[in-house]
């Protein structure tokens, strides 16, 4: 039987990274979820796993956006094209990361629904590295199209009436991540700030209909335990995997658009960070299941490795591994 009584909620790009996690966080929460994300083979299969209403469909398109914000009284909007996809496509990515945001916000207005939690990025600040913290009202800096877009997103949504809350993310590492050429673009000495996916998840899922959060922004990190150098943060987790850290030269001298935030606000509001470092290597090795046996093998280690190396554009030195 449903319970009318019971806050709706629509949440978009369910079936992602950050997405999963916060569908679960709303479920426990005992929200009504209505997820939407696009009908892909491999987000079919995820939503098998989750007993929630799914809507498949696509933010660029305003018909299917008002279908799905129909009935709801808040939404979560975290689907994005993040980097390095809207880099390779700036007009498709703009579509969906501005377009669709606004298709979001006309639909929310035409239906009445109370609230927009919106998913930012510490990366609309750009290479702070000069600041020992980031402020929330530290200034933007635009460094690619994917920070353009989120900062035209945020400037945006402070001119419309809806009540909105703005959650700029740390980086939000998958417990079960594949290896990506992205992960040599950092400099080992940048300062960067992680969250564990599930409080990062956790955070949005407080932010709905909370009228501490309304019309506020926020930082979602881990916190002091999560505040490292990248190659603090990169010794711990291949060390963490068994494959151990890797030559320097395979990694760019970019510092990036990462830095540590003041989550103090965010945390007192939302209070999201239930994990410490730790916990998130321990959920890594957990997540990987059988697999890391096999890195204990010298052999399948310098294998991983190898394959890791090739997927770095700046390694080009013969090195024992």
């Amino acid at each position: 039987m449903t319970n009318y009584n019971t806050p709706k909620v629509l949440l978009t790009g369910a079936f992602g990274n950050i997405g999963q996690h916060t569908l679960e966080a709303l479920l426990h929460k005992n929200y009504a979820v209505r997820a939407f994300d696009l009908d892909t083979p491999d987000n079919r299969k995820r939503a098998r796993k989750f007993n929630t209403e799914v809507v498949f469909g696509n933010i660029v398109y305003p018909d299917a956006v008002t279908d799905a914000v129909k009935g709801v009284d808040a939404v979560v909007h975290l689907a994005a094209i993040i980097p390095p996809k809207s880099e390779h496509d700036p007009n498709f990515s703009y579509t969906v990361n501005v377009r669709g945001t606004r298709n979001i916000v006309k639909a929310m207005k035409q239906h009445g629904t109370a609230h927009l939690v919106y998913a930012s990025s510490v990366a609309v600040h750009g290479c702070s590295h000069h600041r020992p913290c980031l402020s929330i009202d530290d200034p933007f800096e635009k460094t690619n199209c994917y920070t353009e877009q989120k900062i035209t997103c945020e400037w945006e949504l402070d001119q419309e009436s809806i009540a909105k809350t703005i959650l700029r993310f740390g980086a939000v590492i998958p417990l079960e991540r594949k290896p990506d050429p992205l992960m040599f673009e950092v400099s080992l000495d940048a300062k960067i700030e992680t969250v564990h996916p599930d409080d990062a998840a956790l955070a949005a899922a407080n932010a709905v209909l909370n009228s501490k959060a309304e019309d506020k922004k926020y930082f979602i990190g881990g916190g002091a335990d999560f505040q490292m150098t990248y190659r603090q943060f990169l010794t711990r987790a291949l060390e963490n995997l068994g494959i151990g850290m890797l030559p320097d030269t395979a990694f760019s001298d970019d510092l990036f658009h990462t830095n540590y935030m003041d989550t103090a606000e965010a945390q007192h509001d939302l209070k999201f960070q239930n994990h410490s470092f730790q916990d998130f290597l321990d959920d890594v090795r957990k997540a990987q299941g059988c697999g890391i046996h096999l890195l204990k093998i010298p052999f399948m280690r310098s294998l991983v490795r190898q394959n890791l190396l090739k997927l770095s554009p700046y390694y080009t030195q013969t090195e024992s591994l």
